[in-house]
């Protein structure tokens, strides 16, 4: 669990304390304080809508962000957190948060094996030496990019299966010793004009800790066409 959550939070209830009353009313302020002020909230309150629904499920992002405004309205009419109490509750929710990572990760693990055990022998899929298993889309023209480091591609990565959309790109150059083992051992495999669709197990990605929108240990899917090869 990132620790900045703690302090964005902390930030948000101040900050928001003296915003929340002109955009309560309905009279937006304008001073760049004041919408900073909103602006703040708002992407807090989003910030931690998405670490709640991603580790502890859809189900806790709505008690979670009620919790957040009633600490800001307490903030408002004066009542007092001691910092007793502060750290008992952040270290109850440090090992929640911990318990919940694990277990959500453990559980990605078995999905991703499971889903690459079957994967492995479906209609057009090759593994390589290594274990990476990938699908020719199309085939492309001309040498392999092979020991070359940069390309331009178009990409997208989904994780943990084909509906879940975490990053994508138009002709984005890439550095090949930048990215995950999984994506560069595969983009080496392809030529100009190829698109690949490649299954990589979390020991090729984002292992068991995930990054951002990828959660640990979980299954990616990368969908790669090669523009070219850049000298």
């Amino acid at each position: 669990m990132k620790k900045s959550i703690k302090f964005a939070i902390i930030a948000m209830v101040i900050l928001c304390a003296f915003a929340l009353p002109a955009f309560a009313s309905g009279k937006q302020a304008s001073s760049p304080e004041i919408d900073f002020a909103y602006v703040v909230g708002f992407m807090n309150a989003k910030g931690l809508s998405d670490e709640y629904k991603n580790i502890l499920g859809p189900e806790s992002v709505k008690p979670a962000v009620a919790a957040m405004l009633k600490g800001v309205k307490d903030f408002q009419k004066g009542k007092e957190l001691p910092n007793e109490k502060v750290q008992e509750i952040q270290k109850a929710f440090q090992e929640r948060m911990n318990a919940a990572v694990k277990e959500k990760a453990k559980k990605n693990l078995e999905d991703a094996n499971k889903f690459l055990e079957q994967n492995k022998t479906a209609e057009g899929v090759k593994t390589t030496e290594s274990g990476l298993q990938y699908k020719i889309i199309k085939e492309g023209e001309g040498e392999i990019v092979g020991t070359k480091k940069n390309v331009k591609v178009d990409y997208k990565m989904m994780a943990g299966g084909v509906e879940n959309v975490v990053d994508e790109g138009k002709d984005v150059q890439f550095n090949l010793d930048g990215l995950i083992k999984g994506a560069s051992e595969g983009i080496a495999l392809m030529n100009k004009g190829a698109s690949f669709r490649f299954y990589i197990h979390p020991d090729k990605g984002y292992g068991e800790y995930g990054s951002g929108r990828i959660g640990g240990n979980q299954l990616l899917i990368f969908d790669v066409t090669l523009n070219s090869i850049v000298s």
